[in-house]
């Protein structure tokens, strides 16, 4: 299996994690600090507004930097990352496919000969239930605490259809009319501590650890056309290519 990943997307996301994390806790102390200055009174016995406006704006503004950074540190900084994993998982396959990270809208795409995929990952772990295009997390102390740390979960069907619909314009805009190129969006849990359970699904949902399995089975059929193959590899590689 050939990666391309674009490192230089990783690395300046890295560095924006490291600018904004020092930033957001001198705002959180700054704020705190002011906090403390506004139980002064004035002479007349009443709270100090400055003091009081100027605690709001740095804690509002900490607070933004904070989950700013939290949510770079959790994505581009914590390892593994979703390429790592994914990487991991799909050890084996043979220098025929491809696996694409970062360099297009859609953050992860597989190309294999038969068939394209537009993988969607998830990093939460935990149970997780999803009946058609409705996702539920129970409620849990530990997912509360982890909540500015953690990621964004939102609608995985949503975002994996959008990841879909971007790889599809992609392929739309550089392949003949007569090119029938399969493509398959799929939702990646990426945490090996994910405790899932499918009632139904529009779009395939597994762990990591079942991805190369899944995609073996689902691959099979005639091989594209070499120089559609070619066009993609290309296409997908983005400003890499």
């Amino acid at each position: 299996m050939k990666v391309i990943t674009n490192e230089k997307k990783i690395a300046q996301r890295k560095k924006w994690a490291s600018i904004l994390s020092p930033i957001a806790m001198v705002l959180l102390l700054g704020g705190l600090g002011l906090n403390i200055a506004s139980l002064r009174t004035t002479s007349s016995g009443e709270v100090n507004q400055t003091y009081f406006y100027g605690t709001l704006l740095l804690l509002v503004l900490g607070f933004i930097f904070s989950n700013i950074s939290s949510s770079l540190v959790n994505h581009w900084v914590k390892e593994p990352r979703a390429d790592q994993t994914l990487q991991k998982a799909l050890k084996g396959f043979d220098s025929k496919n491809y696996l694409f990270n970062y360099t297009t809208k859609a953050a992860h795409i597989f190309l294999t000969p038969q068939k394209v995929y537009a993988i969607t990952t998830k990093g939460q772990n935990g149970s997780i239930e999803v009946n058609g295009k409705k996702w539920k997390r129970p409620f849990s102390v530990g997912r509360l605490l982890r909540y500015f740390a953690e990621e964004n979960f939102g609608n995985p069907t949503f975002e994996a259809q959008q990841n879909a619909d971007a790889v599809y314009k992609m392929m739309d805009a550089v392949l003949p009319d007569d090119a029938a190129v399969p493509l398959e969006p799929l939702i990646v849990f990426t945490n090996p501590d994910v405790n899932l359970t499918i009632h139904s699904t529009e779009i395939p949902v597994l762990k990591a650890a079942k991805l190369k399995s899944f995609i073996r089975e689902n691959s099979k059929g005639p091989a594209m056309d070499r120089d559609v193959f070619l066009k993609l590899v290309e296409t997908f590689s983005g400003e890499l290519a």
